[in-house]
């Protein structure tokens, strides 16, 4: 990004809109696996690299809030 950008919204602000990635990656994989034409429950592979791929953002966010609030409490 730009450093003037990031002058202008402050670091803070500028650090929450970066955070948004992991809400939208979620919400592009979740949009996909319930909408998506491609994919009729569990039987097809591609459900599965769906479930899959929610898992494992679900859990780096977990991870990244985890170490957040121990940040916090020190």
């Amino acid at each position: 990004s730009f450093d003037f950008i990031v002058e202008k919204l402050g670091f803070v602000r500028w650090k929450f809109l970066h955070r948004l990635v992991y809400f939208a990656g979620v919400a592009v994989v979740i949009h996909g696996f319930t909408i998506g034409n491609h994919l009729k429950g569990f039987s097809h592979p591609l459900s599965w690299f769906f479930a899959v791929a929610i898992s494992f953002l679900l859990v780096l966010e977990f991870v990244r809030f985890t170490i957040f609030l121990k940040g916090k409490n020190r």
